[in-house]
């Protein structure tokens, strides 16, 4: 019944409405990017990218947010806004400019640090230096996560609707902010999805990215203030799973985490003979699971500790049966590759 008066509130027109405005937005920024070259052209080191693909889909995404607010009036605070927009313009400097990662890193870090004292932060702790910290830190991890999970077209943009579609349930009282989000991205993704035509780049991940953060660090009025954070950080598991898999894996190689390499678990599968379409599939069906924390502490007003860590556990299995699988693939995939040679 929740569910049913979230929608007939009015926020279905609004939704249906960010949808078209997100089409719009990145309709005109996939033709801006053109006009100034601000193209993702072939690379020798990427054999299915053989075409150039217009940049500036990060841009469309925060115009489609920007303007569906405004339209609908979805009351999204203007702090929330101003970082959104400030992330969003960090990435696309680095879009263009190929910023160094030190410096990159840098910059994220200041950022984040204002996020978490202007915008959101959680309560980690209860000494305030301490969770100012923590929450920036916590901003930093999903700006990378994100960025390292775009890899395949329609991917991160998926995902994160996903994420965000469930965030409309945990904040029923922002049900209208979290319902403009979703459709200005899925506007994106009638572009992104395979095969592309426009990509988010870092200007559209560090953007969700943070608005993940936003999400996760803010108190959601039916689930448990005590456990919120963890509950809402599972909604976002797919690129927490990425970074966290990434970093062991390129640790073992000896290889720099942030780096580009062949070990994406989208690229690892596609390597395996699944489509664009199947691996985003996937991750979709990961990110609908990775909900199933959250719903249980809806449904269940008194979650004890216990069964909050029970039921991150058995989503923490899921992802591990899932890497269990990765490495399984790719190690039938080396052998032949030796038989073939």
């Amino acid at each position: 019944m929740e569910l049913y008066n979230i929608f007939i509130s009015g926020n279905l027109i609004s939704f249906i409405g960010s949808i078209f405005i997100g089409i719009l937005t990145t309709w005109a920024a996939r033709t801006f990017a053109w006009k100034i070259d601000f193209l993702d052209k072939p690379k020798a080191n990427v054999p299915q990218h053989t075409m150039s693909i217009a940049y500036l889909g990060g841009l469309g995404i925060f115009f489609g947010l920007l303007i569906s607010n405004l339209v609908f009036m979805a009351q999204v605070s203007i702090m929330f806004l101003l970082f959104a927009g400030v992330f969003m313009i960090l990435g696309l400097v680095d879009d263009k400019a190929q910023l160094r990662p030190m410096h990159k890193f840098l910059i994220q870090v200041l950022v984040a640090l204002g996020a978490a004292k202007f915008c959101a932060s959680y309560d980690f702790l209860g000494i305030e230096i301490v969770d100012l910290l923590l929450s920036a830190f916590w901003y930093l991890v999903l700006l990378n996560a994100f960025n390292l999970t775009d890899v395949c077209d329609g991917l991160l943009g998926g995902i994160s609707t996903v994420a965000f579609l469930f965030a409309v349930i945990a904040f029923p009282d922002s049900a209208a902010m979290w319902l403009v989000v979703s459709g200005s991205i899925i506007g994106f993704l009638f572009f992104n999805s395979p095969p592309a035509s426009i990509f988010m780049g870092d200007a559209g991940s560090h953007l969700l990215g943070f608005i993940a953060g936003y999400m996760t660090m803010s108190d959601s009025p039916v689930i448990n203030s005590d456990y919120s954070f963890y509950i809402l950080a599972c909604l976002c598991a797919v690129p927490i799973s990425e970074i966290t898999f990434l970093v062991i894996v390129r640790y073992k190689k000896g290889l720099a985490w942030w780096l580009s390499s062949r070990d994406h678990f989208a690229l690892r599968l596609q390597r395996h003979g699944f489509s664009k379409w199947k691996t985003d599939f996937i991750a979709y069906a990961l990110s609908i699971i990775s909900a199933i924390p959250m719903l249980i502490s809806i449904f269940n007003s008194d979650l004890s500790l216990t069964n909050m860590i029970l039921s991150i556990a058995i989503l923490t299995v899921v992802f591990l049966i899932f890497w269990w699988y990765l490495f399984r693939i790719e190690k039938l995939d080396d052998l032949g590759d030796s038989k073939n040679s």
